[in-house]
């Protein structure tokens, strides 16, 4: 089970009209498709973007599982850099001074994330992310196998919203 929602762009199957067609709790199947027996069973439906854009800063609790700041000290460092960003700094210069995303560092603190990514990245920051709006701002906690820290995140544009489905499917290859 993979916990994503797909769109009808992204759901990569002959019968995903049918299916995104289907109500929450419905089941569809059984069909064969891509050399197995499937069912797949509507779970969620909810509007979301098909891609987003957002900066943020990062400022980090722990590093691999090594303790490196404690929250205090994370919250006092991220407070220092919203009063830079509010008394005027430009972002992109506070994300140079503040944020410890090596990743995004280089890009002032800006990410494009699609609906395909969402699980990859925090839950957390990817549920406020797609389920948000432009121009808003949010700090969060996240603790994952590889950090844990505070993101402040702002949302600058949503693309591509649409009807998003969250399915499981039992699969059944046939073989010989």
């Amino acid at each position: 089970f993979n916990d994503a929602y797909l769109n009808k762009r992204t759901f990569q199957s002959r019968f995903a009209d049918t299916i995104s067609n289907l109500p929450v709790g419905e089941v569809y199947g059984p069909y064969y498709e891509n050399g197995a027996y499937k069912l797949t069973k509507v779970i969620d439906r909810k509007k979301l973007p098909d891609s987003v854009q957002c900066r943020h800063i990062l400022v980090r609790t722990q590093d691999r599982g090594k303790d490196i700041a404690t929250d205090t000290a994370a919250q006092m460092k991220l407070d220092s850099a919203l009063a830079e960003i509010k008394s005027g700094v430009k972002f992109d210069s506070v994300v140079a001074k503040y944020s410890e995303d090596e990743g995004s560092n280089k890009k002032g603190g800006e990410y494009w994330f699609t609906l395909l990514n969402r699980p990859s990245i925090s839950k957390e920051f990817g549920d406020f992310i797609f389920e948000g709006k432009p121009g808003e701002t949010k700090v969060v906690k996240v603790k994952n196998d590889n950090y844990a820290g505070y993101h402040y995140i702002e949302i600058l544009q949503q693309k591509g919203t649409g009807p998003s489905e969250q399915i499981g499917t039992i699969s059944k290859n046939l073989v010989p």
